[in-house]
């Protein structure tokens, strides 16, 4: 047993040492983008995570920055060392200079990858002359290029999202993808077919909030900017107060913008230092990000 104060002292200050020896995966100054940048999407495929780094028009005359960068998954902690020398981020796709220009992303805004392994991308540059577009690459096979499709006469202001339909059909699978305008949402359909869909109302959230995602267990994430708290809503109850869990609020995630589930059925967050449309930060100014991923506690045993 250790009972000597000085021998716990020298003890603390070793770990604080090593704790501050270390770098997160996702450090992405390499390619000229600073660590508290909004990284307002993300999606995972296998051992690889991709990150949507929307750009403004008034970055037109600013130095060029990647707006989709390709990173190790899970975000882990390593020595400085193995971080700079072994894992760094990547431009997705490959060198600018190997692109056509209708290859070349403006200003991605949402992110997917559906059951084939394929990335999908809404590159949506406000403020450009360009239509909004669909991408769509195979990760499968060398990441090839499958199809681009220009949304003609879409607004890009509030595109801001894209979601895959899990379950293909004979017409392929559906994107959808919104703000549209009016509160309204495209739907792209991969096999060009028309078909109806149903919209039901549910009713209002319990406030301004961003990140929105379906677990497997009938339950929708997000969070709430006014509360700092990312939330559960079981979706077999009524939407109020009383059916909602917070699953996470703390100092260390002032906002989650987007949520995704591993290959074990884990939900995590993205998290961002400040959450769009908060004047600011949740974070002190001396502060920096412990990390840019939460894993979402377990959730299964609570709301059945």
């Amino acid at each position: 047993m250790i009972n000597s104060e000085k021998t716990r002292f020298i003890l603390q200050i070793s770990v604080f040492y090593l704790l501050t020896d270390v770098s997160h995966s996702w450090n992405l100054t390499s390619l000229n983008i600073s660590d508290d940048v909004l990284i307002w999407r993300f999606t995972v495929w296998k051992n690889r995570a991709f990150l949507a780094i929307p750009r403004s028009a008034n970055e037109k005359q600013e130095e060029w920055k990647p707006t989709l960068v390709e990173v190790s998954w899970p975000e882990i902690n390593l020595p400085l060392n193995v971080a700079n020398a072994v894992i760094s981020p990547k431009l997705f796709p490959k060198s600018r200079s190997l692109k056509r220009d209708y290859e070349t992303l403006i200003s991605v805004t949402g992110l997917d990858v559906d059951v084939r392994g394929r990335l999908w991308i809404l590159d949506a540059p406000d403020g450009y002359d360009r239509w909004p577009r669909i991408v769509i690459y195979d990760l499968k096979r060398n990441d090839r290029l499958v199809s681009f499709t220009e949304l003609i006469k879409v607004s890009a202001k509030h595109l801001m999202s894209l979601v895959i339909d899990p379950f293909g059909d004979q017409w392929g699978f559906r994107g959808y993808i919104a703000d549209a305008g009016d509160e309204t949402i495209v739907v792209y359909s991969s096999g060009n077919e028309v078909q109806n869909v149903t919209v039901t109302w549910l009713g209002k959230k319990l406030g301004s909030s961003v990140g929105l995602f379906s677990d497997l267990k009938d339950g929708l994430h997000y969070f709430m900017t006014s509360e700092r708290a990312s939330v559960r809503w079981n979706t077999k109850l009524p939407l109020n107060a009383q059916s909602h869990l917070v699953l996470v609020q703390n100092d260390d995630v002032p906002c989650i913008t987007d949520y995704i589930m591993d290959a074990r059925r884990n939900v995590w967050g993205l998290i961002n230092s400040k959450c769009p449309g908060v004047t600011k930060k949740n974070t002190s100014n001396n502060s920096t990000l412990k990390s840019r991923t939460i894993k979402i506690q377990k959730y299964y045993s609570t709301m059945q």
